[in-house]
């Protein structure tokens, strides 16, 4: 804001603002006299067509203070590579709080891991589609404006329909996310923090799904899933499949949590090899599925997807109340490990 320099010059601030960073604006005062020089940077944002929403000095405490936190976050894993877990090739990871801290290999349990891709959501969605369809059972319309970036997280919202044109007659729309490329076997995780009252469904998971020609139907779908339905202080963790037969199952188990998964971000990962499927939060194991006939069934190569729905199913959801909206869930970042030989 110091009228002697005007840095950053006009054609850098334009670039900044072109490619997505978010600014801060100060006097840079060294008197009492200069705390007035503030003005002098609120002009040149202006004039430079910085929206507000993306000058950090411009947000409420609580949203500033959540935004610092997260980088800090960064900057200690960076600085101390993350936490470790008994048995890792490196330190870095498991439970890791931080993209940063994931390490390029890491064991568990005899299995060996490559990192494969990390969208940590600072500046762009990274390589995905976002959902522009429903299902039977879902009250909620999945909609791309309901997908943002949002103080470097991916944000979901559910919402009134309002003006919005859709294909349907719900009168709610969520968010879903799919990011592109199927993989078979490997660690799949996410840092998020999921909103799920009641009828409301948070999610992260991986998914095959077949339709047919015109994408009216459902044919084939194997899913993985981490579900938050209707409360944040238990967790479903969920498979599907079609057997031989071509019939749909599913089976699911219900975890209680010792703390509110939606009072702030926890790393969930998909564990995913032949002979096990194993869900964690934060490093620690919360469940696994072994049954070798089901295994079978879903090795297939998935897609990682995470969404925010309504369910119309009262008995397993709850009842929802619209007067809830809006509602947003969050994730800090997204990765997946690939299994090595």
């Amino acid at each position: 804001s110091r009228p002697e320099r005007s840095d950053p010059p006009d054609d850098l601030l334009a670039l900044a603002r072109d490619i997505g960073c978010l600014f801060s604006i100060d006097s840079d005062a060294h008197a009492p006299g200069q705390l007035d020089f503030l003005a002098l940077g609120c002009e040149r944002a202006e004039a430079a067509g910085i929206d507000p929403d993306r000058i950090v000095t411009t947000w409420p405490r609580d949203r500033l203070l959540a935004w610092a936190s997260r980088r800090l976050d960064r900057i200690e894993g960076r600085r101390h590579g993350g936490t470790g877990g008994e048995g890792n090739s490196d330190p870095r990871d498991l439970a890791t709080t931080t993209e940063s801290g994931l390490a390029p290999r890491a064991t568990r349990d005899g299995a060996s891991y490559r990192l494969a891709w990390v969208d940590d959501f600072e500046t762009e969605l990274g390589p995905s589609t976002l959902g522009n369809w429903t299902f039977d059972s879902n009250l909620t319309w999945f909609h791309p404006d309901n997908v943002q970036l949002k103080d470097g997280s991916l944000e979901f919202a559910l919402t009134e329909r309002g003006d919005v044109v859709i294909d349907s007659d719900r009168e709610i729309l969520g968010g879903e996310y799919d990011r592109i490329g199927a993989q078979k076997f490997g660690r799949f995780l996410a840092r998020m923090k999921p909103s799920a009252q009641p009828g409301i469904i948070a999610s992260f998971f991986t998914a095959f799904y077949q339709f047919n020609d015109d994408y009216s139907k459902l044919l084939e779908t194997a899913e993985i899933d981490i579900e938050f339905v209707g409360s944040t202080t238990s967790v479903q963790f969920a498979l599907h499949w079609v057997d031989a037969e071509g019939v749909k199952k599913q089976t699911e188990e219900l975890v209680p949590l010792d703390f509110d998964a939606g009072a702030d971000f926890h790393t969930w990962e998909i564990e995913w090899l032949a002979e096990r499927i194993v869900f964690y939060v934060d490093g620690r194991e919360l469940h696994r599925f072994t049954d070798a006939a089901i295994l079978e069934q879903l090795a297939i190569p998935q897609e990682v997807r995470a969404n925010l729905w309504v369910s119309d199913s009262v008995p397993w959801a709850g009842a929802f109340d619209a007067k809830s909206l809006p509602v947003h869930a969050e994730y800090a970042w997204m990765a997946a490990y690939t299994l090595e030989p």
